[in-house]
């Protein structure tokens, strides 16, 4: 299932009941779509083809089939608290979003795309976060959960995941 930083509607009711059943959860989109790998400061540096999803509003691309306001103001707040964070743990973002995804309960792999073979490698060379940066990693992200709510489905309205 789609599960990050950015995108966390599983933990509402999904991933309880998966620990619940001992289920373990494949994540894609760790990265979510690269927003999480620090290469986009701002909405407007984000291509085109990367809003399509829930996280922006339905006039921030119109090849969107969702229709739906997003959540752009509240993503960009949470990747500078999320930079400002990293810097202070001394780790990348992207490495800080895998590690943070790792460390969740249940999850026990992630499908993770790269476009060079230095890009996997890095991709599988994951620190451990101190429970204190995990905590501080998902208030960040906190507000984005909160508003996009229990929506599985980050691309498509009415919700295909129901």
């Amino acid at each position: 299932m789609g599960y990050n930083l950015l995108w966390r509607s599983a933990e509402f009711e999904v991933l309880p009941i998966c620990k619940e059943n001992g289920v373990g959860i494949l994540a894609y989109s760790p990265l979510q779509q690269g927003l999480l790998s620090g290469r986009f400061a701002k909405p407007e540096d984000v291509p085109v083809g990367r809003k399509r999803g829930k996280l922006f509003s339905k006039e921030s691309c119109d090849i969107s089939r969702h229709g739906q306001p997003g959540a752009e103001k509240e993503v960009f707040e949470a990747l500078d608290k999320i930079r400002d964070i990293c810097k202070r743990a001394n780790v990348t973002m992207a490495k800080a979003s895998l590690a943070w995804l790792v460390q969740q309960e249940n999850v026990q792999s992630y499908i993770v795309g790269a476009s060079s073979p230095e890009q996997i490698v890095d991709n599988t060379e994951i620190p451990t976060l101190s429970d204190s940066v995990v905590k501080e990693l998902c208030a960040a992200t906190d507000p984005i959960k909160l508003k996009i709510g229990k929506v599985l489905d980050q691309w498509a309205h009415p919700d295909r995941c129901e």
